[in-house]
């Protein structure tokens, strides 16, 4: 499944240093207003999948996203401790780098409120 997510940047020195992307431009937005070294730069399409399988993922499955661009099942990743996870047996991250998601805690935005103008 494809969705848009809307960024904001870190200014420093006059460069990009970080960037952070939300579900709903009006977060991003939002987001970018908290001071002056912070911008909005848009949006990006994001292909919400499996790594290790390549299954489509939607809002409300169970999956584990690594970094911006890797996501992995339910079926794919394991749960060694509460704060360490495996795909394969291979380690993937732990706490402070895995983000998870559910049908409590959702990624995106169903597709109807994607849309939302600021």
């Amino acid at each position: 499944m494809k969705v848009t997510k809307y960024g904001t940047a870190l200014i420093f020195g006059g460069s990009e240093v970080g960037k952070q992307w939300y579900p709903t431009k009006q977060e991003a937005v939002r987001r970018a207003s908290y001071g002056t070294q912070r911008k909005y730069i848009g949006t990006k399409e994001v292909d919400l999948y499996c790594e290790a399988c390549d299954k489509d993922l939607k809002p409300g499955d169970n999956y584990i996203k690594r970094d911006e661009d890797t996501r992995y099942c339910e079926d794919c990743f394991e749960e060694n401790s509460i704060t360490y996870y495996t795909v394969g047996g291979e380690p993937v991250g732990d706490e402070n780098d895995i983000e998870a998601y559910d049908d409590f805690d959702l990624e995106v935005e169903q597709e109807a409120n994607n849309d939302t103008e600021v």
